[in-house]
């Protein structure tokens, strides 16, 4: 399951499309206009550190891994969960190149969530059957609120990583840690993730939505990116087995991990 961008144009036709002139007119294009420049200012300024290297690899691999295939009905939901998970780790990338930083604490963690959910369910011991008991808790999540209820308890933090912890001790707790940091910066509304870019005083206060890529806030949020797209894989690593060094993949992982070491 790949990721497809702007309609699946080739780069010299996407640098056609021509802006409106009244593009930026209004509070919305005008934010967008800003976030926009402020991801090319990021990745033009910075594309020769290592940080921003290891960003592209990260999506690299998950591009790679997007084409391993799946068993029909046994890895029937890995494809789609590592898709979803691709899909949130470019949009934690657009957003700490913007200069969204508590932002995009909340979508990198939607990013883990989904690898830890592939494991769970393909470490079912019902994955072989016609329909596993996880996929059909999963599944019915909204069919009632009996159903909720026993997804949610079902699919719990505790559980997920849990399980993740029975595959891999070391990993499960660096996991379990990224998870915690990325709520303590924003994925959940916090005293310490609103202080990261709001002005408070007496006389009010305002919310910096974007702030400039060389601010060391917005470095280290680059960076959380990069780990968390990292750990995400390696657990996906754990879930596909074998595939992911058939492919080349582990390998190629163990070399971004040594990367993100130096920085």
């Amino acid at each position: 399951m790949g990721i497809v961008g702007l309609g699946g144009l080739a780069k010299e036709n996407a640098m056609r499309i021509e802006v409106p002139e009244d593009w930026g007119d209004d509070s919305v294009t005008r934010f967008m206009g800003d976030a926009f420049m402020n991801c090319v200012a990021t990745m033009t300024n910075f594309r020769g550190l290592h940080i921003i290297q290891t960003l592209i690899g990260v999506n690299d691999l998950f591009f790679g891994a997007n084409v391993i295939k799946c068993h029909p009905t046994e890895e029937l939901l890995l494809p789609l969960f590592l898709g979803r998970a691709h899909s949130a780790y470019l949009g934690a990338v657009r957003l700490c190149t913007s200069g969204q930083v508590v932002e995009t604490y909340m979508v990198a963690r939607g990013c883990l969530e989904n690898a830890v959910y592939a494991l769970f369910i393909q470490d079912d011991p019902t994955v072989k059957e016609e329909i596993p008991d996880l996929v059909r808790i999963w599944g019915d999540r909204a069919e009632s609120e009996a159903a909720g209820g026993e997804c949610r308890r079902t699919f719990s933090s505790a559980n997920v990583f849990g399980n993740l912890a029975k595959r891999d001790k070391e990993l499960g707790r660096k996991a379990l840690k990224i998870y915690r940091i990325a709520i303590d910066r924003g994925a959940h509304p916090n005293f310490a993730g609103h202080l990261t870019t709001s002005n408070v005083s007496l006389n009010g206060g305002h919310i910096d939505f974007l702030i400039p890529g060389d601010n060391v806030v917005c470095k280290a949020c680059i960076q959380f990116t990069v780990q968390i797209g990292i750990c995400t894989l390696k657990i996906f690593e754990l879930a596909y087995g074998e595939k992911f060094a058939s492919e080349g993949i582990s390998k190629r992982l163990r070399g971004i991990e040594c990367l993100l070491e130096k920085l």
